[in-house]
């Protein structure tokens, strides 16, 4: 397994994600002063984001429980999306990096061949 959220799991040979990304900001205020340079103030971190990014083919390799196990798992990211709770991602390493939450899915079908 490489990783699990909220038990649906990406795994090498059936759901392996060719990219992860993961950004870290932090927000700093800035402050106009008369006669002077702004001042800026440091106000704290933002969420962090990680985006994944993968090719599902038809057929692929898996288990039901994971992404490319069957047709349906994008389905079950989008509904757990809409139970607007957060979800344990967890490394497979079993490191536990802690709850995040889905904001969006997008995923786009083709190419396609002439004879279907």
């Amino acid at each position: 397994m490489l990783l699990s959220l909220g038990g649906v799991r990406f795994e090498v040979g059936a759901a392996s994600y060719d990219q992860l990304r993961r950004a870290d900001r932090w927000r700093w205020s800035a402050h106009a002063r008369i006669g002077r340079a702004e001042a800026i103030q440091f106000t704290g971190r933002e969420a962090a984001t990680i985006d994944l990014d993968g090719t599902l083919y038809p057929g692929q390799m898996g288990n039901p429980g994971q992404i490319g196990g069957d047709a349906r798992a994008l389905d079950r990211l989008r509904a757990l999306a809409d139970a607007g709770r957060p979800l344990d991602l967890v490394a497979g390493t079993g490191a536990v990096l802690g709850l995040w939450v889905i904001v969006s899915i997008e995923d786009a079908q083709g190419p396609f061949f002439a004879d279907g």
